[in-house]
Protein backbone atom coordinates (compact mmCIF):
# COMPACT_ATOMS: atom_id res chain seq x y z
CA UNK A 1 0.00 0.00 0.00
CA UNK A 2 1.40 3.30 -1.10
CA UNK A 3 1.79 5.70 2.27
CA UNK A 4 1.37 9.23 0.68
CA UNK A 5 1.83 10.69 3.83
CA UNK A 6 5.21 9.64 4.90
CA UNK A 7 7.91 12.20 5.25
CA UNK A 8 10.09 9.73 2.94
CA UNK A 9 7.49 10.17 0.31
CA UNK A 10 6.90 13.60 0.77
CA UNK A 11 10.43 14.05 0.71
CA UNK A 12 11.04 11.95 -2.81
CA UNK A 13 8.14 14.30 -4.43
CA UNK A 14 9.64 17.26 -3.39
CA UNK A 15 13.32 16.03 -4.82
CA UNK A 16 11.94 14.86 -8.06
CA UNK A 17 10.10 18.33 -8.54
CA UNK A 18 12.99 19.98 -7.77
CA UNK A 19 14.86 18.06 -10.34
CA UNK A 20 12.21 18.77 -12.61
CA UNK A 21 12.40 22.54 -11.94
CA UNK A 22 8.62 21.98 -11.05
CA UNK A 23 7.96 21.57 -14.89
CA UNK A 24 5.77 18.85 -16.77
CA UNK A 25 8.68 16.16 -18.38
CA UNK A 26 6.27 16.09 -21.56
CA UNK A 27 4.85 19.34 -22.35
CA UNK A 28 6.42 21.56 -19.89
CA UNK A 29 3.74 23.23 -18.18
CA UNK A 30 4.11 24.38 -14.84
CA UNK A 31 0.27 24.07 -13.56
CA UNK A 32 -1.32 21.59 -11.56
CA UNK A 33 1.45 19.41 -11.11
CA UNK A 34 1.80 15.92 -9.65
CA UNK A 35 4.77 12.95 -9.53
CA UNK A 36 3.89 9.83 -11.50
CA UNK A 37 5.84 6.53 -10.87
CA UNK A 38 7.22 5.36 -13.87
CA UNK A 39 6.95 1.95 -12.76
CA UNK A 40 3.94 1.44 -10.59
CA UNK A 41 4.97 1.17 -6.87
CA UNK A 42 2.40 -1.84 -6.60
CA UNK A 43 4.07 -4.59 -8.44
CA UNK A 44 7.56 -3.08 -6.26
CA UNK A 45 6.83 -1.46 -3.36
CA UNK A 46 10.43 -0.47 -2.79
CA UNK A 47 9.83 2.16 -5.66
CA UNK A 48 7.76 3.98 -4.04
CA UNK A 49 10.46 6.58 -3.01
CA UNK A 50 12.93 6.29 -5.41
CA UNK A 51 13.78 9.35 -7.19
CA UNK A 52 14.75 7.47 -10.63
CA UNK A 53 11.30 5.82 -10.90
CA UNK A 54 9.51 9.46 -10.17
CA UNK A 55 8.80 11.92 -13.13
CA UNK A 56 6.60 15.26 -12.74
CA UNK A 57 3.99 15.53 -14.67
CA UNK A 58 1.25 18.20 -15.13
CA UNK A 59 -2.43 16.81 -14.04
CA UNK A 60 -3.39 16.78 -17.83
CA UNK A 61 -0.69 14.54 -18.85
CA UNK A 62 -0.62 11.88 -15.78
CA UNK A 63 -4.33 11.71 -16.95
CA UNK A 64 -3.64 10.75 -20.18
CA UNK A 65 -1.67 8.11 -18.58
CA UNK A 66 -4.09 6.46 -16.44
CA UNK A 67 -4.97 2.92 -16.77
CA UNK A 68 -2.65 2.36 -19.13
CA UNK A 69 0.31 3.25 -17.33
CA UNK A 70 2.54 0.29 -18.28
CA UNK A 71 2.52 1.36 -21.91
CA UNK A 72 3.75 4.91 -20.82
CA UNK A 73 6.90 3.39 -19.38
CA UNK A 74 9.46 3.67 -22.06
CA UNK A 75 8.37 7.13 -22.78
CA UNK A 76 8.61 8.76 -18.75
CA UNK A 77 11.69 6.27 -19.03
CA UNK A 78 13.20 8.81 -22.19
CA UNK A 79 11.52 12.02 -20.86
CA UNK A 80 13.09 11.56 -17.71
CA UNK A 81 16.72 10.80 -19.33
CA UNK A 82 16.13 13.29 -21.99
CA UNK A 83 17.66 10.66 -24.31
CA UNK A 84 15.01 11.40 -27.54
CA UNK A 85 14.47 14.20 -29.23
CA UNK A 86 11.06 16.75 -28.62
CA UNK A 87 9.98 16.18 -31.88
CA UNK A 88 10.42 11.78 -31.14
CA UNK A 89 8.79 12.21 -27.39
CA UNK A 90 5.80 13.72 -29.74
CA UNK A 91 5.62 11.60 -32.19
CA UNK A 92 5.76 8.43 -29.23
CA UNK A 93 3.16 10.30 -27.19
CA UNK A 94 1.01 10.87 -30.44
CA UNK A 95 1.65 6.26 -31.02
CA UNK A 96 0.35 6.09 -27.45
CA UNK A 97 -3.32 8.07 -27.70
CA UNK A 98 -3.88 6.55 -30.92
CA UNK A 99 -3.24 3.05 -29.83
CA UNK A 100 -5.51 3.94 -26.72
CA UNK A 101 -8.10 5.61 -29.18
CA UNK A 102 -8.22 2.58 -31.66
CA UNK A 103 -8.49 0.26 -28.31
CA UNK A 104 -11.65 2.50 -27.30
CA UNK A 105 -13.28 1.85 -31.02
CA UNK A 106 -12.68 -1.91 -30.56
Amino acid sequence: MRDYKSPEYAKARRDALRRDKYKCRKCGSNKRMQVHHIRPYHSNPSLLCDLNNLISLCLKCHSQMKNNEEAYIPLCISLLNKKVSLDIKRMLWDLKKEQEHDKQDD
